[in-house]
């Protein structure tokens, strides 16, 4: 690939999880199907720099003074998740050990303003990681590295090369929430990846709940449930979270929208408080490596796909208890349940309501 046209000072980042990888390359555009390995070869103009998915395998500079990069990742990789960032950036290279003892470059690329806000907020990003593998198990992609590209659009999951654009502005609860979402989809959309669209909420539900984790670790339980507050306003629950047939992403996007974020996030909270905090923390883990002898691969092996089943069955396994009722009435239907108060004599009474045909017998 050639490229040749006009960036301005932020480059050209390009994404696409929406319209699928089919924009630029042909492929399959449905999340069940994964390229095994991919090759991007890009020449550019001086000083530009291209960034992307796994290793860099060369970048050879040319008499006209053009340079052709070269990147390959062996991982197997969604077609949403190939992306590349071209820009004047500049490369702020790094190393971080791994839960396992794996050293792996941890680079950033950023644009020349941004060196010094960009070098200050690695120590931060190295935390969040490791966050994640205290709770999931080690990053998946280790045998390549962790990148951070500069983007002025806000943040994608590309795999291994996140595209960054908060600005450095942090969040509410003294962390940057966008590198830290970002970052957990490494786990939940690449390592463990979603087989149609209507298990979208696996990948923001359980993202967005990591988060919440995450405020509650750095600030304590006040953080935390001020987090759930704030999310909580902006679940609509008009249409169930996971539709009863294959859905594509337009679908996901003009029905459940957000619910998908704040919704899938809230189920989590809910089963915590059904379950325990020690068991929700088991049942993450072990959805990210259900056989700890994955944890020790280098080369993908752990990659799969999952829908809303094999969630619930981890959670059946984890916690030993049948919680379809729990499912049922949060994730199959679009109605949260009701809680019904009344006088009887000198007795209050408190009741349940949920969807018809729908039970909740652990909950009143």
């Amino acid at each position: 690939m050639v490229y040749d046209g006009g960036m301005g000072k932020h480059g050209l980042p390009q994404t696409m999880q929406g319209e699928g990888g089919d924009l630029w390359f042909p492929c399959k555009d449905h999340p069940s199907d994964k390229a095994e390995r991919v090759d991007l070869k890009i020449s550019v103009p001086e000083p530009l720099v291209v960034a992307a998915n796994g290793k860099l395998i060369s970048s050879s500079k040319h008499s006209d003074g053009w340079t052709t990069f070269h990147w390959r990742t062996s991982y197997p990789i969604s077609n949403y998740n190939i992306a590349l960032s071209i820009g004047p950036y500049e490369w702020i290279e790094s190393k971080y050990t791994c839960i396992d003892g794996t050293v792996m470059p941890f680079h950033f690329w950023t644009l020349p303003e941004s060196r010094q806000k960009a070098e200050e907020a690695l120590p931060e990003f190295k935390r969040h990681m490791a966050f994640y593998e205290r709770i999931l198990g080690p990053y998946p992609f280790r045998n390549e590295k962790y990148g951070v590209v500069e983007t002025p659009h806000l943040g994608m999951e590309h795999q291994s090369i996140i595209a960054y654009g908060n600005k450095f502005r942090g969040g509410p609860h003294g962390y940057d929430w966008l590198h830290h979402h970002e970052l957990g989809h490494e786990w939940w959309g690449n390592l463990v990846t979603a087989n149609d669209w209507r298990h979208f909420w696996l990948h923001e539900g359980l993202c967005t709940y990591m988060q919440i984790l995450y405020a509650e670790e750095r600030q304590g339980m006040m953080a935390y449930h001020h987090a759930m507050y704030v999310d909580r306003k902006r679940i609509k629950s008009e249409h169930t979270l996971v539709p009863a047939e294959p859905a594509s992403i337009d679908l996901m996007d003009d029905q459940v929208g957000e619910d998908v974020y704040f919704k899938g996030s809230w189920i989590l909270h809910t089963l915590r408080y059904l379950i325990g905090k020690k068991d929700i923390e088991r049942v993450l883990h072990r959805f990210a490596y259900p056989d700890s002898d994955l944890e020790s691969t280098l080369e993908g092996q752990a990659i799969r796909f999952a829908g809303t089943q094999d969630f619930i069955d981890t959670v059946h396994q984890v916690t030993g208890r049948n919680l379809d009722w729990f499912f049922d009435v949060y994730l199959y239907n679009a109605p949260l349940p009701r809680l019904i108060e009344r006088l009887q004599g000198a007795q209050w009474i408190l009741e349940w309501e949920v969807p018809e045909g729908c039970s909740f017998p652990h909950a009143s």
